[in-house]
């Protein structure tokens, strides 16, 4: 994960967490980029140490219920008075209204909305702010060293054009710039692992435990 990327984001939690301790019990919510995975939303939550909960794609939690996210959320905020969530962009897709046409809808406003409708049933006084960061991420400048990876990667790839080679890829293995198969690299999508221990570490730094469910077969 990039650097800079990091830095950004973190910046929005850092920003999300002073709002929130500024009204009583506030919750910040964080939207963050990533695809379909939640490598962004994981790292940035982890290098702030202030995040509550976080919500990514490959683990579906559950909104509703003893273990779910907002009865969760109720028992910490009357414990400390703030939390604050961060929320990759395609989380929760399994509790979303089906999308209309090819926008889908922002899992952060809705969330928003779930949380701020749990706040009336449950007369709980308490406010939401909601911070996308996504364009001050995806438009952080490149680095002297992303420059120089970028021109090396573009070299190479103009003398792999010269010398006939098609249906391939530029990268950086242990150091060195090789040629990849289009047909590897585009075989499978990298997925955040919830055995592994970026996830469990997360898990174990997060003061919101909710529970995560098995996401539904559309079969």
């Amino acid at each position: 994960i990039n650097a800079e990327y990091m830095g950004e984001a973190t910046q929005a939690i850092a920003c999300a967490y002073v709002e929130a301790r500024c009204v009583p019990n506030g919750v910040g919510i964080v939207k963050l980029m990533g695809g379909e995975t939640g490598f962004i939303a994981t790292h940035a939550a982890l290098t702030s140490m202030i995040v509550d909960v976080c919500l990514v794609p490959e683990a579906p939690f559950e909104l509703h219920g003893e273990q779910g996210l907002l009865e969760g959320l109720s028992r910490h905020l009357r414990k400390s008075g703030h939390a604050v969530v961060v929320v990759a962009e395609q989380a929760g897709q399994h509790l979303l209204p089906p999308a209309t046409g090819k926008q889908k809808p922002d899992i952060g406003l809705w969330l928003k909305r779930q949380i701020d409708d749990h706040f009336k049933k449950t007369k709980l006084d308490g406010k939401t702010i909601y911070i996308d960061p996504s364009y001050m991420v995806r438009s952080v400048a490149a680095n002297a060293q992303d420059q120089l990876l970028s021109m090396m990667l573009a070299k190479c790839a103009v003398h792999s054009a010269f010398q006939g080679y098609s249906g391939v890829s530029l990268g950086l293995v242990h150091s060195y710039h090789v040629l990849l198969p289009l047909s590897a690299v585009t075989h499978h999508r990298n997925k955040l692992s919830t055995s592994g221990t970026l996830w469990h570490t997360v898990r174990q730094q997060s003061a919101i435990q909710v529970k995560c469910c098995p996401p539904k077969s559309n079969l």
